[in-house]
């Protein structure tokens, strides 16, 4: 898909900015949005029918996260879970979903496994990539060596 958004909330939130985060040095189009921003509502609505939708959700799975992918649905958006057990309501209504199963404490909830498939999907969505992956980074190396973005060892020689 042209454009993703990756929707997470609570505790998930953080994977969500970091699938978003990976994948956008990856390739461009990617969105990180927030469940609990009501303005998701807005982003959804107002993009095309091929948007690509990936939720990730972990246990307790927050109501605002269930009637986001059902709203992505209805627009005939292409949805994605990524998710720690298939007990969560949001694997029903996805296209496609990946189940990270986890052993915890389901008040606390653990990122572990999660951030492992999370891992391997960047990782093959860059191996995927070929050429443009290549001219993808070179643009983001560029723009961060010209805003003095990241530390240099080349500065302190």
């Amino acid at each position: 898909s042209p454009r993703i958004f990756v929707i997470a909330s609570w505790l998930a939130d953080i994977l969500g900015g970091y699938l978003g985060g990976l994948m956008n040095k990856v390739r461009g189009g990617i969105q990180i949005l927030k469940g609990s921003d009501k303005t998701t509502i807005d982003w959804l609505t107002i993009a095309p029918a091929d948007t690509l939708v990936v939720v990730v959700a972990l246990s307790r799975y927050p109501n605002e996260l269930i009637r986001l992918a059902k709203l992505a649905k209805r627009l005939k958006q292409h949805l994605v879970v990524l998710a720690d057990s298939t007990a969560c309501p949001i694997v029903r209504e996805a296209d496609a979903s990946l189940v990270a199963p986890s052993h915890h404490i389901p008040l606390i909830g653990t990122p572990t496994t999660l951030s492992c498939l999370i891992n391997y999907l960047v990782m093959e969505l860059a191996a995927r990539s070929g050429e443009d992956l290549k001219k993808h980074q070179e643009k983001l190396e560029q723009s961060y060596w010209e805003n003095d973005v990241l530390f240099s060892m080349k500065k302190l020689g």
